[in-house]
């Protein structure tokens, strides 16, 4: 069976419902909005909350507006519901808001300004003690295609939070921050997650999707007009040759069929004019090696929206680096680290700063110059800004291979003996000593991972669970933040570690790894400059390109000495070696960042220890630790152990 997928484009009829189709608007939106008001549960159950917008919803989806939908302004509203129970808590939703007021992000390039329906300029404190107790915080973005011609964002932003109350059927409480800091005018807007009675606010999911975008792109259309014939091909003439998603591939998608279809002759001069599009579009994808053409017949190549889509991306963070670090050019040297296929040889490179990834979840990319010459994003989620390794110091990025937890296993075994099924009942047959309890947090488990496709779910509540269920559960854990390790290298310039009594970074890189310019040409000539200064040590043989492991040992010994020697001035007490004792009991006093990686300070009255520190181990600064030694590993337990310790 063949991977591809032809097609030949083909616009049909464009045509106009007329007055037909307002005959049956009403009951349209009564059918659409008696759907929507079914409760789930048995006949007489009431929903624990009141959803808002449905009808809303119901009446954006029958019929937009009564403006043709080719000429109306376009609009995109991003959303983001932050919940308190997950990553930061109710604390999160007050650095959100200091995070929308940032530097930079004016129109003159000031502190951003905050605003509600009634004040251009408020300070947030109130509305912050205001949303200390709620449970959710509603974050938008809202930006219009034609935003350098809204005179001022705070008037459309007002409109359009009125338009929202009346589709909500309640007050709502918000602010705003216009942005300027991109090419593209925008507002972020944070909505309190209460009505005007104090209730928990629920919107409608398809409110959320489409009836917010209906209403700005009509509220547009009053303020600024229909959209011009010479605006429309501006803004079509900009899809044709854009490197991202675009309509123009939406359409050529919905016209793509497994069968051959013959081309048509266009009836109208509005059907040439989008075919002329649609086919100078598959020029520019069969010039991106997406499209290839076959007479009248065009091919794409398998996953070539998500391409589109990975360009886009790509695109958007050389945008957002440019317009934050102006004088870095990166254009045809830059790359986005893959967590499910990261580089062969790691990454090793100096960090350049960070950008914001996504605005509404507050989550970063780590720009790093990597010693292969090559300028990369990397991913850190919504790691807090006071977390974020320093401007200019050298750090490894690394992926650990993901595991499958035990209750993957326990699903695994349950559906390969049920034909692949797994469900509440089918588990509890197979197992009755199970829990209820452990069932549910095993469906949370296949829940979270519906969401990344890894499994499905059937309409009779079961759940489909394929064979190669764990290698696919694998590879998400793989790919997923958790399993990424940031680790801070060196706070020196690299020039200056030619001469440390230590083991360093630079010990470990094959220069033939490094690029000839920028940081990886001085990492090259740091390397080599390193090797001559080690040989002169008589730590390297002449005819060596690397470290034994007894120069190894005796460089991360110099480095422990060198330190304790410090330590033993500043507070009067002995160093004791782990490796000349068995046991160590003192308190984890101080980390200490060392050229060959951080270590623990562990500490008593008269005397003082370091070791390396254990990962798990950064927030147990002030805690009792023990350590005992056992061969060349180190066992540590946290609390004050029994017996006599040297």
């Amino acid at each position: 069976m063949s991977s591809e997928k032809p097609f030949t484009p083909r616009l049909g009829h464009i045509k106009d419902g007329g007055q037909a189709g307002s005959k049956r608007f009403s009951k349209q939106i009564a059918k659409r909005a008696a759907k929507l008001a079914q409760t789930s549960g048995p006949k007489g159950r009431v929903r624990a909350s009141f959803v808002r917008g449905a009808t809303a919803s119901a009446v954006s989806s029958v019929r937009h507006t009564s403006y043709p939908f080719s000429r109306m302004r376009r609009a995109v509203v991003k959303v983001h519901i932050a919940r308190a129970g997950y990553v930061g808590g109710a604390k999160a939703f007050g650095e959100h808001i200091s995070y929308i007021e940032r530097d930079g992000v004016d129109r003159d390039g000031n502190k951003g300004q905050s605003y509600d329906r009634d004040h251009d300029q408020i300070y947030t404190k109130d509305f912050k003690e205001r949303s200390a107790e709620d449970k959710r915080q509603f974050r938008l973005i809202v930006s219009a295609e034609d935003a350098t011609q809204i005179p001022d964002l705070k008037v459309e932003i007002r409109g359009f939070m009125s338009g929202m109350e009346k589709d909500l059927k309640t007050k709502l409480d918000w602010i705003a921050v216009d942005h300027f800091d991109t090419g593209q005018p925008h507002s972020h807007v944070i909505i309190r997650g209460v009505d005007e009675l104090g209730d928990p606010l629920a919107i409608d999911r398809r409110y959320l999707m489409t009836g917010m975008r209906t209403r700005l792109s009509s509220q547009l259309t009053d303020s600024l007009g229909l959209r011009r014939d010479i605006e429309i091909l501006r803004s079509q003439t900009k899809d044709i040759n854009s490197d991202r998603l675009t309509r123009l591939d939406r359409d050529l998608d919905n016209l793509a069929s497994d069968q051959d279809v013959l081309p048509t002759k266009a009836i109208s001069e509005g059907e040439r004019f989008k075919q002329s599009f649609l086919r100078k579009r598959l020029t520019h994808l069969q010039n991106l090696g997406l499209a290839h053409q076959q007479k009248d017949k065009w091919t794409f190549k398998i996953g070539w929206q998500d391409t589109l889509k990975q360009m886009g991306r790509r695109g958007d963070l050389i945008r957002s680096i440019n317009d934050k670090y102006k004088n870095l050019d990166i254009s045809n040297k830059f790359k986005i680290y893959d967590r499910a296929k990261p580089p062969s040889h790691g990454l090793v490179g100096r960090v350049l700063g960070s950008i914001p990834l996504d605005e509404l979840k507050d989550t970063h990319a780590l720009l790093i110059e990597g010693i292969d010459g090559q300028t990369w994003s990397v991913d850190i989620g919504s790691t807090s800004k006071d977390k974020l390794p320093t401007k200019g110091h050298t750090v490894s990025v690394s992926h650990q291979d993901g595991k499958t937890k035990s209750s993957d296993q326990t699903i695994a075994r349950i559906a390969s003996l049920n034909n692949g099924l797994w469900s509440d009942s089918i588990h509890a047959v197979n197992d009755p000593a199970s829990s209820p309890q452990y069932r549910q947090a095993l469906k949370r488990r296949l829940e979270a991972l519906r969401r990344h496709k890894i499994v499905s779910r059937n309409k009779d509540g079961s759940w489909k669970v394929g064979q190669d269920y764990l290698a696919k559960v694998q590879a998400y854990e793989t790919a997923s933040l958790e399993a990424l390790k940031i680790e801070t290298k060196s706070h020196f310039k690299v020039d200056k570690l030619v001469q440390v009594q230590a083991l360093t970074w630079i010990d470990e890189i094959d220069p033939r790894q490094c690029a000839n310019t920028g940081f990886g040409g001085q990492a090259k000539q740091a390397i080599l400059a390193r090797r001559l200064w080690l040989k002169e040590q008589g730590l390297m043989q002449a005819e060596q390109n690397s470290l034994s492991h007894q120069a190894r040992t005796n460089l991360k010994a110099k480095e422990i000495s060198s330190l304790a020697n410090m330590e033993t001035l500043n507070s009067a007490r002995t160093f004791v070696s782990i490796e000349q004792t068995k046991s160590f009991n003192g308190k984890l006093e101080r980390i200490v960042d060392a050229h060959q990686g951080k270590l623990a300070l562990i500490g008593r009255d008269n005397s003082f220890t370091f070791v390396p520190l254990r990962s798990d181990m950064g927030n147990s600064l002030g805690r009792d630790i023990s350590l005992t030694r056992r061969g060349p590993s180190i066992d540590w337990k946290i609390g004050r152990q029994k017996g006599i310790s040297r």
